[in-house]
């Protein structure tokens, strides 16, 4: 049976099963909220809705594995792209030139500030895609983002991911902008594992630091620790690959008999 309860000032409303709850329901102006929800105590608010449209949600406890907020959906559609388990949107429509920033959602995991004890790890924001049938999912896509023009303006710079270290004191002792771990599969396989994997041949790759293969501590802009391998040829390289100051330091090595290092210089291909 639905239910539907108006209170007009200060009430306590007791459903069976939970805690008591005391509600503040007012759409005159005469308080600041709209609506509000302790805990059984009575004397912390766990739910609230501001006169400004606002929820608000807080849970203070010592407890582990405890959820804050927990939106189940389960969807039995089989085509469409608008299957969504919780959706956020934020628009941005100032009247004049603005330079401001505008969130569609924010998560902020922090330790409590002045706190001196020792901890393990804190997540700003955690996704997992999972495939829990025995069936083929032909995609899991745990992060799935892209910037968007759907007008005629026009974006200077868009980041799919954009990430930098950012404080204002103590210390960070490593900062990784991109870390990719180790595998953890139990007892399943992983045919072919990519750690990053650039699909669209256009795409440029730009390193401002040292790249190191096979060290953590490169001392140039490329340091191998381990064998380079360069493509082979039979004979000199096609001259057209070598015709223009951009292809200049290109090399190709020709494996037979005692090998030979074709190297692209002003001249054209040399032989070393």
């Amino acid at each position: 049976m639905k239910t539907t309860t108006t209170l007009q000032s200060k009430a306590t409303l007791i459903i069976a099963g939970f805690a008591v709850a005391s509600f503040l329901v007012v759409g005159n102006g005469i308080c600041a909220d709209k609506l509000i929800v302790k805990d059984a105590a009575g004397t912390s608010d766990v739910f609230k809705v501001t006169d400004a449209g606002n929820v608000e949600t807080q849970m203070q406890t010592s407890n582990q594995d405890i959820i804050g907020s927990k939106f189940i959906y389960t969807s039995g559609a089989t085509a469409g792209y608008g299957n969504i388990g919780l959706y956020s949107s934020a628009t941005a429509a100032p009247s004049t030139p603005s330079s401001g920033e505008v969130f569609a959602m924010q998560g902020i995991a922090r330790t409590a500030y002045g706190n001196s004890t020792d901890q393990g790890s804190i997540f700003g924001i955690r996704f997992s895609a999972q495939h829990q049938g025995t069936g083929i999912l032909n995609s899991a896509i745990a992060v799935n983002a892209y910037p968007y023009n759907g007008n005629t303006g026009r974006i200077k710079n868009a980041y799919s991911l954009y990430t930098k270290p950012w404080m204002s004191a103590g210390q960070i002792d490593n900062w990784y902008g991109l870390y990719i771990g180790n595998r953890t599969i139990g007892t399943g396989t992983i045919d072919n594992l990519y750690g990053i994997y650039v699909q669209d041949v256009d795409a440029w790759s730009y390193f401002a630091g040292n790249v190191g293969i096979g060290t953590a501590f490169p001392n140039s802009e490329l340091q191998v620790e381990g064998y380079i391998q360069l493509d082979t040829v039979a004979g000199a390289p096609p001259s057209a690959d070598c015709n223009s100051t951009s292809e200049y330091g290109r090399m190709k090595v020709d494996p037979a008999g005692n090998g030979t290092l074709w190297v692209c210089v002003q001249n054209g291909w040399i032989a070393r």
